[in-house]
């Protein structure tokens, strides 16, 4: 009888450590990835507003500065928000907090400069850097 109150008892430990460890570690490390994910299809998807900075309807330019300045944003706090990031640093799955803020950076940066002319070549370069800061492939 006891060793079956052991077991059931070890039985629920377990389970409620693995969902502890679920909910405030993965959990959070697959939001920020999906996060990072995000970032690298938009930086794809969107490379021909940002190539030709200020062509284009001013309605979808303002829609694709938005979305890069939220995006800037969730890649902060959703990095903020993560436990355990030295151990996932240390582990080459993340960068660090420094390459993170510039990576933010260079994002508002390109949302500032899609709806602006003139800024094709600094647009280029602030994708090919943010692709390299979270290593993305090149574009």
């Amino acid at each position: 009888m006891d060793s079956i109150f052991i077991s059931i008892t070890a039985g629920i430990i377990l389970y409620a450590i693995t969902q502890l460890i679920s909910k405030f570690f993965l959990e959070q490390y697959l939001i920020y990835y999906n996060t990072w994910r995000t970032i690298n299809r938009n930086l794809s998807y969107h490379g021909r507003y940002y190539f030709n900075s200020g062509c284009g309807e001013k309605d979808k330019n303002r829609e694709i500065s938005d979305i890069y300045q939220r995006l800037s944003t969730d890649l902060c706090v959703d990095y903020v928000s993560m436990p355990f990031k030295q151990v996932l640093i240390n582990l080459k799955k993340i960068p660090d907090r420094d390459t993170i803020k510039k990576a933010s950076e260079k994002l508002i940066f390109l949302s500032n400069g899609v709806s602006e002319t003139g800024f094709v070549m600094e647009n280029i370069k602030a994708a090919q850097e943010v692709a390299d800061l979270l290593g993305f492939p090149k574009l």
